[in-house]
């Protein structure tokens, strides 16, 4: 893995991000400040190269953090959970409408195009399936890329807002001293890092980078081998990294293109969480699920994204990132049947 004098001053330069915006209070600051910052440097067309390599790497800290969240209490959920799956279909069905009739409308995309770039799925999924249907793989990255971005930043600045909480911790609300783990329990932490990851990916799990040391981690926890969450430091350098890459998609895209594609984003962002919102509204009034966990678990943003909000907020991990992978799993299972049923539909509209 060959590093960079532009890996590395795109680094510095998100790290720095993520110092300005903790000291500005924003929210979520360690992911938001880079993402932000990284995004405009990219734009600008800045000497800088995106922390992508080394993502796969973190992510595993991400996912060991979020396991270090799970308790026993949540199995009594399952019930709640099960009515927020069955939620869950209706929410992608009228988010997905929602966004390939905006982009048809206003980015002009085709057909193919504009439904693969409206499936809330993982970017990187929705990139492959587009491009094997015939659509514009640059176009389906960019918009999933840009909704993303807009999802993120406008949850984390709305949240204050619509319920009132804060989502400036750094992940939980506890400060995680280097010294507090015993040498025993970094080394449980790194094996459920290294272990999960692999074995995850082993058996072809969706997210297996974060899923595997999530339950891993969660296991350990909640049998008592270990006690304490990685250190802090560590899961802000890895917001950093996930930040940093959000706004390293942007890299190497024409400028004009991205701007186009902002607008657009941020409308379908709006509509996807204003109807999410509806929907967490109401399965909050048939179960014991609270407002912001229920709108997490149906808001359009990526698994990681997602989980960090619901970990910042203190609400339940495990809870959001089970959805978000669900929401994975069922787009790629049905989004390309669905097209090649309805390709016809779409082409004469």
């Amino acid at each position: 893995m060959k590093i960079s004098a532009r890996h590395i001053l795109g680094l510095v330069l998100a790290t720095l991000a993520g110092f300005g915006a903790y000291a500005l209070k924003m929210p979520l600051p360690w992911m938001m400040g880079p993402m932000l910052v990284m995004a405009a440097l990219s734009i600008a067309r800045a000497p800088i190269a995106g922390p992508g390599r080394i993502r796969p790497f973190v992510i595993p800290i991400l996912g060991v953090m979020m396991g270090s969240r799970v308790t026993v209490e949540m199995f009594g959920q399952i019930g709640d959970w099960a009515l927020a799956v069955i939620g869950l279909v209706p929410v992608l069905i009228v988010s997905a409408w929602i966004g390939y009739v905006i982009y048809r409308k206003t980015l002009k995309m085709d057909p193919v195009t504009a439904f693969f770039s409206a499936m809330p799925g993982g970017l990187n999924e929705m990139f492959v399936l587009g491009a094997a249907a015939g659509g514009d793989d640059r176009q389906i990255a960019l918009a999933h890329a840009t909704r993303i971005m807009m999802t993120v930043s406008l949850i984390a600045l709305l949240f204050g807002a619509i319920y009132g909480v804060s989502t400036s911790n750094s992940g939980g609300s506890n400060w995680v001293a280097l010294d507090v783990p015993s040498v025993l329990d970094y080394a449980l932490l790194a094996a459920c890092a290294v272990l999960g990851r692999t074995v995850a990916r082993l058996l072809h799990l969706p997210a297996p980078d974060l899923m595997g040391p999530m339950v891993l981690s969660g296991a350990a926890h909640m049998i008592g081998w270990v006690q304490v969450p990685p250190p802090t430091v560590l899961v802000n350098g890895a917001q950093i990294i996930m930040g940093a890459t959000i706004g390293a998609r942007f890299l190497g895209l024409p400028a004009r293109a991205v701007l186009r594609a902002m607008v657009p984003s941020a409308i379908v962002a709006m509509i996807m969480i204003g109807t999410t919102y509806l929907f967490a509204l109401g399965l909050t009034q048939i179960t014991d699920i609270p407002p912001p966990q229920a709108f997490l678990g149906y808001a359009a943003g990526g698994v990681t994204e997602m989980s960090l909000l619901a970990l910042a907020m203190d609400e339940e991990v495990a809870y959001v990132s089970t959805l978000h992978i669900l929401r994975i799993v069922l787009i790629i299972a049905v989004a390309q049947p669905i097209f090649l049923g309805l390709r016809r539909y779409l082409v004469r509209a």
